[in-house]
C-alpha cells in the first residue's frame, strides 16, 4: 500500500488532511466516502480494502507521481510514493 512515514496512506487520513485544508471552502460534509469517490472519479485512483480501512496501494505510485507532477505538487509527494 502506498505509505507515508512507514503508514499506509488511508483514504481516512486524506479526508482528515483535506477538511483540515479546505473544508471551509465547501458546503457539505467532507467524509472519507465522499473523498473516496473524488479519488475514483476524478483522478482514477483505486483504493483497495485492507485490514478494514481503505487505503491507495502501491501499485498506483506512478498515478500519484503523474497526478503531483501535473498539478505541481512535488512537496512530499517522494516519502508518500516512495514509502
Amino acid at each position: 500500500h502506498m505509505r507515508r512515514d512507514l503508514v499506509p496512506l488511508s483514504i481516512k487520513g486524506i479526508a482528515e488532511r483535506f477538511t483540515a485544508a479546505h473544508g471551509a471552502d465547501f458546503n457539505r460534509p467532507i467524509t472519507p466516502r465522499w473523498i473516496g469517490a473524488q479519488l475514483r472519479s476524478r483522478l482514477s485512483l483505486v483504493p483497495i480494502k485492507s485490514h478494514g480501512t481503505f487505503v491507495i496501494p502501491e501499485t498506483q505510485a506512478d498515478v500519484i507521481t503523474q497526478l503531483a507532477e501535473r498539478y505541481g505538487l512535488d512537496d512530499g509527494v517522494d516519502s508518500a510514493v516512495d514509502g
